[in-house]
Parts: C-alpha cells; structure tokens; sequence
C-alpha cells in the first residue's frame, strides 16, 4: 500500500469515525472549563446543556470541517511565514467551552474549539468508534466554515468562543506586522524564501555556519556586513525582551564574530539609528554576556556614549534602564555621569 493509499485510507475512517460519532449524541453539555490561576483549579461550569434534536441538529449542520493543510503542534514546528498565511498560529485550546457528547447519559466524547476558531479538537473514548484503542481517539479538523461555528455559540448566548476568535485576529494580525518587517529589513542574499530554505523555524534554531556563507557570498565587505547583520536585528519587535524567538538568530550569527571586528563595523562618523539600536540591543543581550562575560569593558568609551545617546532619544525608559544596568557593570563613574545628565534632563 503506497503512502498516499494509507493517507485516503485513514482520512476516511477518521471522518467515519466523526459522522459515528455525531449520530449518537442524545444530549449535549457546554462546560467552561477556567484555566488555572495561582495554582487554583476552579469547578468547571456548565453554561448550556440540551437534549433538544433541534440543538444537537444545528450542531451537526454547523460543523463544515476538513483535515488541516499544514501540521499545528504545541512547539508550532512549522515556518512561521507557512503558520501565518495557514492562519494556523496560537491554535491552543485555552478555556473555550467545550462541548462533551453524552448517549444513554455517558459522556463518550468532546469537542474542543481552538482559540482562533480555526480548528477543533475531537476526542471519542468509546474504543470500538474506530480502532481498538482504549485510551480514545484525538482527532485535529480544520474549520472550513468558521461564522457557521461561531453563530451555533452565539445563537445559545455562548459569545466566549467568537471573541477568543477576534482576539487571536488581533494578536496575528500584529505578528503579521512584525514579521512583513523583520522580512522587508533582511540583508542581501536572504529571502524570505532563503529563511525557509534554511529550515529556521519560529523559535529560529539553525546552524549559523549556513548563513556565514549566505552572508558572505551576498555582502563580502565583513564590515558592511555586520552592520547590515546589526540593521537586520534592530528591525525586530520592539522589545530588547519579549520578542520572538526567531530574531535571535540575528543575534547568534553577530556573535560568532569577534568583539573587535564588531566595533570596527560600527563606524562612528557612519552611524546611523538603525545601526546603533542593533548594536546597543547585541551588546545589552544575554547572549553578548554568556559569550563574552567581560565583553562590556572592551567597548570604546566613545561608542558606549553614542549608544547611550541613542537610546536617550528614542525615549524608551526600559530600554535606558538596561543600558545603563549593562554598562554599570564595568565603568561605574562613567556611567553615573551619563545618569546624572539625563536626571538633569528629567528624562525619567
């Protein structure tokens, strides 16, 4: 039997497996099942129940269902440009009411409604719906009709599921903007294409010896190309923390080079504010620190204040904060003068 047989094959028992399922329901539950908080584990709530044939019939219609065309896991090993345009991205399950299916008031199975209403969850305990399994079948549907879904909640005052839904389209859309940014700042020679091609995934794990000869090839002036590296990582999220994983790849290829020929790159007289915030956000990060744990010291004085100047103006007080924190480290009565211009300045 060739692959794409055993595929069909399976693709087929599983909806079996679905259709069985939904003619047996007699009767229905909604439960809210809250997450923990502070180690509390609220009683999980039942906010609708029926047995009406009309309920269990609507539901039955509203569920337009299909297997999902990339993989979702809980570690969202998929490239993320593939997630985003798959509208796969934060699939959890969160506290979305779940739907538990009852016939001859045993509860058989559930199904559970991920947060961006994108996918559900199909869980059936009863071992002979399909295959010999005691412990039950999870099955992952993707949603083709996604209002059709949502309107069978809505329709029962159950309004928790449409508005996960709307949130997830915000945080996305949000991600979206970031990652069209992080794309349009790449540096010559990588693609976002090339990024696939290099398999990084979302929590940008790759081998940086791939991209060393990427870089090189495209940009082969060593200093251009660091301060194209240094632009690249500047043009992440925002945050120096809380960002996404994958911009540290940037970070992981600077610092495989030496902590003179990154100040070299850094032109003072060329510098310019894209540059200057990749600089100051490398030489500010744990991984500037674990490689190099006396690194700071051997930063030019003049470079330390241009950095810091930047970050003055740009008028982020965390960022500030840890600038100064880093710097304080290794040239305390430096660093104090520069503060206490800025408190001069009433910068904080």
């Amino acid at each position: 039997m060739t692959k794409e047989t055993k595929d069909s094959l399976i693709s087929k028992q599983l909806f079996e497996a679905l259709a069985k399922a939904l003619e047996k329901i007699e009767q229905i539950k909604v439960i809210e099942e809250f997450a923990p908080y502070e180690g509390a584990f609220p009683e999980p709530k039942i906010i609708f129940e029926s047995k009406s044939k009309m309920d269990i019939e609507a539901l039955k219609q509203s569920l337009d269902v299909n297997f999902p065309k990339i993989k979702v896991d809980i570690d969202i090993n998929v490239n993320f440009s593939a997630a985003l345009q798959e509208g796969a991205f934060c699939p959890y399950l969160n506290d979305n009411p779940i739907i538990h299916l009852y016939k001859n008031n045993q509860r058989f199975g559930y199904i559970a409604t991920h947060r961006n209403c994108s996918s559900i969850q199909l869980y059936l305990c009863d071992e002979n719906t399909l295959i010999n399994n005691p412990k039950g079948l999870f099955v992952l549907f993707s949603i083709n009709d996604t209002e059709k879904w949502l309107s069978w909640f809505d329709e029962r005052g159950i309004l928790k599921p449409r508005k996960e839904r709307d949130d997830i389209k915000e945080i996305v859309a949000d991600l979206k903007k970031t990652w069209d940014k992080w794309v349009s700042s790449m540096p010559k020679g990588m693609t976002e294409k090339k990024w696939d091609e290099l398999s990084i995934d979302y929590m940008g794990n790759t081998e940086t010896s791939a991209l060393h000869t990427l870089f090189k090839e495209s940009i082969p002036n060593k200093n251009e190309r660091i301060r194209s590296l240094l632009l690249w990582f500047a043009s992440g999220s925002g945050p120096w923390s809380g960002y996404p994983s994958y911009e540290t790849v940037v970070s992981d290829v600077l610092l495989d080079y030496k902590i003179i020929e990154l100040v070299n790159a850094i032109d003072l007289e060329l510098l310019t504010p894209a540059v200057a915030e990749g600089a100051a956000r490398l030489f500010c990060s744990s991984g500037f620190f674990n490689k190099y744990p006396r690194g700071i010291k051997k930063l030019p004085k003049n470079l330390k204040e241009a950095l810091l100047e930047h970050i003055k103006q740009t008028g982020n007080q965390d960022k500030m904060a840890k600038i100064l924190h880093t710097f304080r480290k290794t040239s305390t009565c430096f660093i104090y003068d520069i503060l206490n211009k800025i408190l001069k300045n009433n910068f904080f």
